[in-house]
């Protein structure tokens, strides 16, 4: 057990680390309030189907591969890693701010795919 605490000490004394792990909660908090309630909010709220609910959830997940690679490409050659993460959040803020408003699928797939693509670019541009 005190090789545990060791550890975590070592890591908690380094500024750096705090950081990382101030905003992995952060992050960790974000998506745990959103992903549960994601299918109620599609199905229920906007009345997709499931088949459409599915189109849409794919459409975001794959927005975010392809974004995130994208972006991991451009982070190491072009941009710092804190300018990427600021823009990588900035967007996923208004993604999910969007949400709040946009009751239609077309709007809400684009903005999924694009601005919420976007934003899961931001956990791995952490480390």
């Amino acid at each position: 057990m005190r090789s545990i605490i060791k550890r975590f000490h070592i890591l908690y004394i380094n500024p750096r680390f705090r950081v990382l792990f101030f905003l992995n909660v952060l992050l960790g908090f974000a998506y745990s309030f959103v992903s549960p309630f994601m299918s109620m909010f599609g199905t229920q709220e906007i009345g997709m189907s499931n088949m459409l609910f599915g189109i849409f959830m794919t459409m975001t997940a794959a927005g975010g591969v392809l974004i995130g690679t994208v972006l991991a490409r451009y982070s190491d050659t072009h941009f710092s890693r804190r300018s990427m993460l600021l823009c990588c959040s900035l967007a996923g803020a208004v993604g999910y701010a969007a949400y709040a408003y946009l009751r239609s699928f077309v709007p809400l797939v684009i903005v999924g795919t694009l601005a919420i693509g976007m934003s899961t670019a931001t956990f791995a541009q952490l480390f």
